[in-house]
């Protein structure tokens, strides 16, 4: 007879530590992959299929991982990746991605030279995060900015922006024109 409750515990507590890594990737949908080098095959995780709208446990060769980026991130994508696993630099990089099912998203990926006892890289590990909703409103706010500066710039009267102190913060080409002002 053994008494196995240290190990139920330890067990217990690896499961609620798991399901917490699980909650939190699926919320920000963050998942990690690995590559082992010498099988040229791809691991995900759950979240990572999830992202590219993939069955759980899928795990495609390395070229088919790369078939997910959008065409013109195949270069960068497999440039990156190859300094990473022969030369150990890691990289983090923002790229757009075509789901299995064609849904276009940009996904932050994250990878690093893993070695073993000799130095020599094996695998190559990281993670991937769906950036889409940010990118979304990065371009919402670009495009936000343009209009906000030509209604500004096209109103035909000389404006400034002040702030507080009243420190110029923005003047038209109307304003610069009157004064004579460089928009520096």
């Amino acid at each position: 007879t053994q008494n196995i409750s240290e190990y139920k515990k330890a067990e217990q507590k690896l499961k609620e530590n798991f399901d917490m890594v699980r909650i939190a990737g699926e919320k920000v949908k963050l998942g990690g992959w690995n590559v082992i080098l010498n099988e040229n095959r791809s691991y995900w995780s759950d979240e990572v299929a999830a992202i590219h709208e993939m069955p759980a446990g899928y795990s495609p060769l390395v070229e088919d991982g790369i078939n997910f980026y959008a065409p013109e991130w195949h270069d960068r994508i497999t440039e990156v990746f190859s300094r990473c696993a022969k030369e150990g630099i890691p990289y983090d990089e923002e790229m757009e991605k075509i789901t299995a099912t064609g849904k276009q998203v940009w996904v932050r990926t994250m990878g690093e030279a893993i070695r073993d006892e000799k130095g020599n890289i094996f695998k190559v590990q990281g993670a991937f995060q769906d950036i889409t909703t940010r990118k979304q409103i990065e371009i919402e706010l670009k495009n936000s900015k343009a209009r906000y500066k030509a209604i500004f710039e096209s109103t035909g009267t000389a404006t400034l922006i002040v702030d507080e102190d009243t420190t110029i913060f923005l003047a038209n080409n109307e304003c610069l024109n009157i004064t004579g002002y460089a928009p520096a």
